[in-house]
């Protein structure tokens, strides 16, 4: 199986580097925000930059990397996409499951306990699997799998 782990910088690709390990001898594939703390990981693809600025600058900033993620995803094909966030990899998840027909597991942010995540009300609708950290997340996101903590 193919796997494309995405997640923007800090602490939702520190989230998602606890889960490599259950990805056990599947073929496994990064895609990231770029910043100076993780260019360094090795085997990752990154995508454009995204400057949270201004709505102009947002909206720049989706379709640059929206491009750029149809074209990774066209070529690795992955089977599944796991994601922890956040506004970023929303064009990922998007395409996998609208576009190429297939599997999207995202995680909701462990830091998000009473109130959820802008990305998470939007890939909730269409998401596979919809995992949350915390009972209390259960209200906004009813059909969710209360999952635990990842850290």
């Amino acid at each position: 199986m193919k796997i494309l782990l995405t997640a923007s910088s800090g602490g939702h690709l520190e989230q998602l580097k606890q889960l490599k390990s259950l990805c056990g001898e599947h073929e496994v594939k990064w895609l990231v925000c770029k910043n100076p703390v993780n260019e360094s990981m090795q085997g990752v693809e990154f995508m454009p930059e995204y400057r949270n600025e201004t709505k102009l600058l947002k909206f720049f900033d989706f379709f640059r990397i929206y491009f750029a993620t149809k074209k990774l995803l066209k070529s690795f094909k992955p089977d599944v996409v796991i994601s922890t966030g956040a506004g970023a990899t929303f064009p990922c998840c998007y395409l996998q499951k609208k576009k190429f027909k297939k599997k999207v597991i995202f995680i909701e942010s462990f830091a998000k306990r009473n109130s959820p995540t802008k990305t998470g009300k939007r890939v909730y609708k269409f998401a596979d699997a919809f995992i949350v950290q915390w009972e209390e997340m259960k209200k906004f996101y009813p059909n969710a799998i209360v999952g635990g903590m990842i850290y």
